[in-house]
């Protein structure tokens, strides 16, 4: 077995490529104490005692190798005279373990990522189980819960194999209008916010939306005036609605300004959940996504924006745009005069993917679900965690946390959320991922 250090992280690689990444402080300091839910976090819940409490392995000793194992070269979509010359492929992955002017991730991909590089297929979408319709638009809402508390937040991030960590998020389990918006807000209301911003190409874009998102929809009266009662759905529906898109191409704007006067090429996905009342609203763009622990049965509350989907396709297309299949369905761009790659069909940012022509749109699915008393907790991730997870083995991991936490702490807490999310995360690294991986939890407190 070998050790790596890199940063804040104990890199172990197993003989056989197998992979597991341990968190911890800088090695001559001890880990900072972790910031309180109730506060906006913004990416500095880490690891720290906790990865090393939940990891079976134990360093015999700690060795600083600044060099790594090669890169599988065919792996990352080179062969022949490439992969001899160890020339990088002809199109370059912005969003993928290739940044430009980086170094080499610490080690070659493990099987895991491997298969994510696979010939992708359109997300085929079949019925989900009977005991867990969609709950995205799906008509009349019933079954309104009057007994939901404040909601315990958790949360647990990784860097895995990349040279930097580029994932960002934001809790605030107090979330209330500001401005003008406050003279349409209902009283007595219980509200809170939760975000998960994947970056890519660098963090910029990542940290604004995490510092400025909840801003902007706090400001939007769409937001202040929703109950989040069952019965008021259909009529709060497009105001929300209206807010949540408008909040995401205010700060869209905003970091298209910041790109165009730095030249700057960075873009990120973005996931936001807002509890209101009895009722949870969901906004994304990009490949963050949300689920729902319904009778611990997994409910998707979003559908990853992927170049391959029939409809994602079928816009970037009709706006001019090509999708090729380069280790896996990306849209590409020529902007800066060389073909330049992206995985996912919406982002904030991405100014190359945006002009001359928007291929990429800021524009978010929302979706509204009532929450019931079998609801559990919403699990919200990085595509780091759903590279290595399905829907439901999330589900099941986080349950069966959950149940370990309660039968010894009694009942949910926000240290409950934290142990959960890190579970979560420990279990994405044993899996192989090599992405920066980010769980937020939400959980569910019935009174």
């Amino acid at each position: 077995m070998s050790i790596y250090t890199v940063g804040e992280y104990w890199s172990v690689v197993r003989e056989g490529g197998g992979s597991l990444f341990r968190a911890k402080g800088e090695m001559d300091k001890q880990p900072k104490p972790l910031p309180s839910p109730q506060v906006l976090t913004n990416g500095d819940a880490e690891f720290h005692q906790e990865a090393l409490r939940l990891s079976p392995l134990q360093p015999e000793s700690i060795l600083k190798k600044p060099l790594a194992p090669p890169i599988d070269m065919q792996a990352n979509g080179c062969t022949g005279t490439e992969k001899q010359k160890g020339k990088r492929p002809n199109v370059s992955f912005s969003d993928e373990l290739e940044e430009e002017n980086s170094e080499p991730p610490i080690l070659s991909l493990a099987e895991s990522t491997k298969k994510r590089f696979a010939k992708e297929r359109p997300l085929e979408t079949g019925p989900l189980p009977e005991a867990a319709p969609l709950p995205l638009d799906a008509g009349p809402f019933a079954g309104a819960a009057p007994s939901l508390g404040q909601l315990c937040f958790g949360a647990s991030q990784a860097r895995g194999a990349r040279p930097y960590m580029e994932d960002r998020h934001t809790i605030l389990a107090n979330y209330e209008p500001t401005g003008t918006a406050v003279a349409a807000a209902e009283a007595g209301v219980l509200r809170s916010f939760a975000g998960v911003y994947d970056g890519h190409n660098g963090s910029q874009t990542a940290e604004e939306a995490a510092a400025r998102l909840h801003v902007l929809l706090a400001e939007e009266r769409g937001f202040a005036s929703c109950s989040g009662e069952a019965q008021a759905a259909e009529r709060e529906s497009t105001a929300m609605r209206d807010a949540l898109e408008r909040s995401f191409l205010r700060i869209d704007a905003e970091v298209l300004n910041r790109a165009r006067a730095e030249n700057a090429r960075d873009g990120s996905c973005a996931l936001v959940a807002v509890r209101i009342g009895g009722s949870l609203w969901t906004a994304h763009a990009g490949d963050c996504r949300a689920v729902l622990s319904r009778g611990r049965v997994a409910v998707p509350l979003t559908e990853d924006h992927k170049p391959g989907l029939e409809r994602e396709r079928a816009r970037v297309e009709g706006s001019g745009g090509r999708v090729e299949m380069q280790r896996c369905w990306r849209i590409i761009s020529t902007a800066r005069g060389t073909n330049t790659g992206l995985a996912v069909s919406r982002s904030l940012g991405d100014l190359d993917f945006k002009e001359p022509s928007m291929y990429v749109e800021c524009m978010p699915d929302v979706g509204r679900v009532q929450l019931l008393p079998e609801d559990s907790m919403v699990i919200m991730a990085s595509d780091g965690l759903w590279d290595v997870l399905s829907d439901q083995q999330a589900v099941e991991t986080a349950e069966e946390t959950l149940k370990d936490q309660i039968a010894g702490k009694g009942h949910v807490s926000d240290a409950v959320a934290k142990e959960v999310s890190s579970a979560l995360v420990m279990a994405a690294l044993r899996k192989g991922t090599l992405d920066n991986v980010t769980v937020v939890i939400l959980l569910l407190r019935w009174d």
